[in-house]
């Protein structure tokens, strides 16, 4: 998957196996600060304790042969998270 340059906004990214996410120069992924876009819990870890939780930014599991690659950028908004 290609993300061409520019602002994009979204809730959590969840892999697939075989999935390569590209960040064109210039590209910015924004993440929502709303607690409701990362629901239904997902299977995770929480300071080394499984357990089903808000999803993460990005998620995979069980996945396998996947990518994070280019120069552009993954920003979260976290205004709510911080509070």
């Amino acid at each position: 998957m290609i993300i061409p340059s520019g602002s994009w906004l979204t809730g959590p990214i969840h892999f697939k196996s075989n999935v390569n996410l590209h960040l064109q120069e210039d590209a910015v992924v924004k993440f929502t600060d709303d607690p409701q876009d990362y629901l239904p819990a997902v299977m995770t870890s929480w300071e080394g304790i499984e357990c089903y939780n808000y999803s993460p930014l990005v998620y995979a599991f069980e996945c396998e042969n996947i990518a994070i690659t280019g120069t552009g950028m993954l920003n979260p908004i976290m205004d709510t998270w911080r509070t």
